[in-house]
């Protein structure tokens, strides 16, 4: 009698019987964000981008450069105004004038991201402001006169003592977050600078609230607004005032 040899569908069904299923891949874990943005996220080598990398996690309170991880409770508010009046003396000038008139310039692109090109914005800063280094110690060196907004959390600093090219500079100026509203935050500075003597005009410039004074070639300048979380954000901009 003769044998059919089997045919091929039969020869491979016997073959893979008495074999076990090869096992799914596991699947990959989920890599932790923070870990994520630490490998894989952009490191800014431009002064101009310092806050888009990790570099100023600690100094802004937070690793989202967008919204800082402020205390933006009532009392920690109330506080940050007691404190604000404390060093103003003069409640009636601690919230900013009813009546602000408009600045028609409209404020560069650049300069909402550039705190070199804020600093710009200031009447003949510019030579000293394109000259001006990255560093935190700048915001421990703003003058008692007018200093930084009290428990802000500051977002960037820059600064610079000397230069060259025959231009002597004295300039320091840094970006800050806090959760009392734009108003007593300007009216804060203008009482600040009204004491220093910089007579200080405010007026409203392309959505930002500017505190600006001058007293000889001193210079003093704050923009301020309120970011899409609800945060104020401001610059304050020094130039040839007495350091602390």
């Amino acid at each position: 009698m003769r044998l059919l040899a089997p045919t091929l569908p039969v020869v491979l069904s016997l073959a893979a019987c008495g074999q076990e299923p090869a096992p799914a891949p596991a699947p990959e874990p989920e890599r932790d964000p923070i870990a994520r943005q630490a490998l894989f996220g952009e490191i800014a080598t431009d002064p101009d981008l310092v806050g888009r990398n990790l570099a100023n996690a600690a100094l802004g309170g937070g690793t989202d450069h967008s919204i800082p991880a402020i205390v933006a409770t009532r009392e920690e508010i109330e506080a940050a105004r007691r404190e604000a009046l404390s060093l103003a003396g003069d409640a009636a000038l601690l919230d900013a004038p009813a009546d602000i008139p408009r600045d028609p310039r409209p404020i560069p692109e650049a300069a909402t991201v550039s705190l070199i090109e804020r600093a710009s914005l200031v009447e003949g800063l510019r030579p000293c402001a394109a000259q001006m280094d990255f560093t935190a110690r700048w915001a421990a060196r703003m003058p008692a006169a007018v200093p930084l907004f009290p428990r802000s959390n500051t977002l960037d600093a820059a600064g610079i003592a000397g230069g060259g090219g025959g231009q002597t500079c004295d300039l320091r100026a840094v970006a800050f977050a806090t959760p009392v509203a734009p108003d007593a935050v300007a009216g804060f500075y203008r009482a600040m600078m009204a004491k220093a003597g910089l007579a200080p005009q405010v007026t409203m410039r392309d959505g930002d609230m500017v505190v600006q004074g001058a007293k000889g070639a001193g210079r003093a300048a704050l923009f301020v607004r309120t970011d899409p979380h609800g945060i104020t954000r401001g610059e304050l901009i020094v130039s040839r005032l007495a350091r602390r």
